[in-house]
């Protein structure tokens, strides 16, 4: 997929696990922390569930897809499928 081709380019890696890894070690290094993607780590994931178009372009990969690519690739990472959580918290207004 086109977004995972990206991550690699942008991690300078050459395979998915490496580059999570890397964008992982990334980030916690700007924060003081080490080490790169755990072997034991809960993730969650946002899904914007309240911004969908009725109309899109036929082009366009729906969300359900968009999401499977995410989590199949989080899991070639070695993240257990276990501790991953997709979400929406939609906020309701009156």
């Amino acid at each position: 997929m086109k977004c995972f081709d990206t991550l690699r380019q942008l991690t300078g890696q050459s395979s998915d696990k490496t580059a999570w890894d890397a964008l992982v070690t990334y980030y916690k290094t700007k924060r003081g922390q080490t080490g790169g993607l755990p072997t034991r780590r809960e993730i969650a994931i946002k899904a914007n569930m309240t911004q969908q178009e009725p109309q899109r372009p036929k082009n366009d990969l729906s969300l359900p897809g968009r999401a499977f690519a995410l989590l199949t690739q989080l899991v070639q990472a070695g993240v257990k499928p276990d501790d991953i959580t997709v979400y929406d918290a939609s906020a309701f207004r009156a």
